[in-house]
């Protein structure tokens, strides 16, 4: 564990270790490829509207319905504060249509 100075600082308030790098790439790919998308919405408005953490943990609900993703876990993805297991970055991968790959560094 490192001492107080090289912690940072979450969302929550609470203080933890650096992400590794590979979690702040794979947040920061998973943020461009929310922002590069859009999803309708099949109510009668049929509105166009970004992907927001708790729209991605509801649309990999439905597209893996046995992948255990809260809106909380999710939310700790795209903020770079949690890696995700190998089984979420697949079905990640699926729902935007890219390679497993495009979520890891070079």
């Amino acid at each position: 564990m490192t001492d107080g100075a090289e912690r940072y600082q979450l969302h929550d308030g609470s203080r933890a270790d650096p992400p590794h790098p590979a979690t702040t790439y794979f947040a920061q790919r998973l943020q461009e490829l929310a922002a590069t998308t859009n999803v309708r919405t099949l109510d009668a408005s049929a509105r166009v509207r970004r992907l927001t953490p708790l729209r991605l943990q509801k649309l990999l609900k439905e597209q893996a319905p046995d992948l255990p993703v809260s809106q909380t876990q999710m939310y700790r993805y795209y903020h770079g504060e949690a890696a995700p297991r190998l089984d979420v970055v697949w079905e990640l991968a699926r729902l935007f249509g890219v390679s497993p790959r495009d979520f890891l560094p070079d």
